[in-house]
């Protein structure tokens, strides 16, 4: 906010700390610093080009050759994090840092006196989560983050539609860095459900190499333990093409079962292989599940 704003506001007898609503009331524009400038960067800079009330005053990161070359690429001003948060027309920082220096770099944002806005998760345990709303509290700034993705309320949902059986082929294809934060179930858990209804779990993986949050091998381990596929592209252009392959491969597999010879009497897990030998010696790409789960047949009435 401009000085000359700020002395206005005061005039007129507005809450010191209430800098949106004073904002929006006076159709100001809003002054907006970026703190990590990784993939997930150019969608926030990208998507803030369709709101007027948002002014990016500059883009910083760890990596100064790396600030610079975003704020080229979109137009904006390269700057070091501590010029962001001492600059006074910065309202909001918008925090893109790896998942363990949220809190690090929210804390100083909200010392400086500026809002946050931050990817998820607000912190890497509810300890520190606390920390950080505690702080902005006090300071009277305010608090937002994204929210969750991976194994989240999302996928959740999609879960529960395909264990209720309305589908036929089902698959669950996630675009995702493969980091996660927020489940609190294990990845065997997600793998037995997915044994259950009967899905395939294809993972487009998009993340930053320098991101230590990021996980490609669960999405990797996902897929290959039903039957799907992983994929990690290195353009955003290309994850169209990849959807098409996939939905490609649905409409072209085949499916096999058996009868066991017995009835389990209890949850089973039982590993398979399948082998296939092509008569013209050709090499052949065999994916299926790495083993299944039985429940037991309830009782006859």
């Amino acid at each position: 906010m401009r000085a000359e704003d700020k002395r206005r506001f005061r005039q007129d007898g507005a809450d010191s700390h209430d800098i949106g609503g004073r904002l929006m009331a006076a159709r100001q524009r809003m002054g907006v610093g970026i703190i990590g400038a990784g993939n997930i960067s150019s969608q926030y800079l990208k998507a803030m080009r369709d709101f007027p009330v948002l002014d990016i005053r500059g883009s910083a990161d760890m990596r100064p050759e790396v600030a610079a070359k975003k704020a080229t690429e979109f137009g904006v001003k390269s700057a070091t994090v501590e010029a962001l948060l001492a600059d006074p027309s910065v309202d909001i920082i918008v925090n893109l840092t790896i998942p363990r220096a949220h809190v690090e770099v929210g804390l100083k944002a909200i010392a400086a006196g500026k809002h946050i806005y931050g990817e998820k998760p607000l912190g890497v345990s509810f300890a520190d989560g606390k920390k950080l709303i505690a702080a902005a509290s006090k300071k009277g700034v305010r608090v937002g983050s994204a929210p969750d993705t991976f194994l989240g309320g999302g996928h959740q949902t999609a879960r529960a539609v395909i264990d209720s059986g309305k589908l036929g082929r089902k698959a669950l294809v996630v675009i995702s860095d493969g980091g996660d934060n927020v489940s609190q179930i294990k990845l065997d858990d997600v793998v037995k459900r997915a044994d259950l209804s009967g899905a395939s779990f294809y993972g487009i993986g998009i993340y930053d190499p320098e991101d230590g949050e990021a996980d490609p091998k669960t999405l990797r381990n996902l897929a290959n333990r039903t039957g799907g596929e992983s994929f990690f592209p290195e353009r955003l252009a290309d994850v169209r093409s990849l959807c098409e392959r996939i939905a490609l491969t649905m409409r072209n597999q085949y499916t096999v079962s058996y009868s066991p010879p017995s009835v389990d009497t209890r949850p089973t897990y039982h590993r398979i292989e399948v082998k296939v030998k092509d008569p013209k010696k050709r090499k052949l790409t065999v994916r299926t599940r790495t083993g299944y789960y039985t429940m037991p047949a309830p009782p006859l009435e």
